[in-house]
């Protein structure tokens, strides 16, 4: 494993040689940022994320990209404008999941489940939506069987919520401007999708490993840090 990270570092470290002239901070913007590395079940490639500036210079924008662990050409995959991250294994290594900004068929830019969760095969392939939420997802993971993926969303505004910022009656308490997020289980055949969770603002989940169970972090407001202490 350390192998395999050094190899994926060193794609980095290729964009930041600067030599003996000074760096200025068009330099610094223009360094790329390798993270979040992921091996595939097979051992034979890594999937990672590439962050970078956009062309405009306003934002960053991040892709998928795959190397092979042994060493070899990186290529990207997916190019989308949008940012796409988060790259996860299926567990028969045949798939690849990750979390993207990309828009979704039929939805505006005002949606508020922007982020959902894709998948893509490694070999290519233009990347198909799996969930969709009707908030933003920030995290999911795969049941070891592969059938099945969890995943953390949050809930979208009540429509009372927009009337309201319809009307331009928009003061707030902190409980209605931080969301809540939910947890809920999909099947990834027929992509039908369940809540999990729903009285309490969760913060984090695990499948166990027969994949019968699920074990949630949660807490009892959206918008206060947890307590510390006993």
């Amino acid at each position: 494993m350390k192998r395999v990270l050094l190899a994926v570092g060193c794609l980095a470290a290729t964009t930041v040689i600067a030599g003996e002239k000074p760096w200025t901070s068009d330099d610094i913007l223009a360094l790329k940022t390798v993270s979040d590395p992921q091996l595939s079940p097979d051992g034979r490639l890594v999937a990672y994320v590439v962050t970078e500036l956009t062309e405009d210079g306003d934002d960053t924008q991040s892709d998928v990209w795959l190397v092979p662990a042994a060493g070899g050409e990186a290529r990207a995959l997916t190019t989308s404008t949008a940012n796409d991250d988060s790259p996860r294994w299926s567990p028969d290594g045949k798939q690849l999941a990750f979390l993207s900004e990309r828009p979704r068929p039929g939805k505006t830019d005002g949606d508020e489940g922007k982020r959902q969760v894709w998948i893509t095969r490694p070999d290519g392939g233009e990347p198909r939506l799996l969930t969709r939420s009707a908030g933003s997802v920030s995290r999911f993971e795969w049941s070891r069987d592969g059938k099945t993926i969890a995943y953390l969303a949050r809930e979208p505004k009540s429509e009372e919520r927009k009337k309201k910022e319809k009307d331009k009656d928009d003061w707030w308490t902190p409980a209605e401007m931080y969301p809540w997020s939910r947890v809920w289980v999909m099947d990834v055949a027929t992509r039908e999708a369940r809540q999990i969770t729903k009285e309490k603002h969760a913060t984090g989940f695990a499948i166990s490993p027969d994949g019968q169970r699920l074990v949630v972090a949660s807490r009892t407001s959206s918008s206060c840090p947890p307590p510390v202490g006993p």
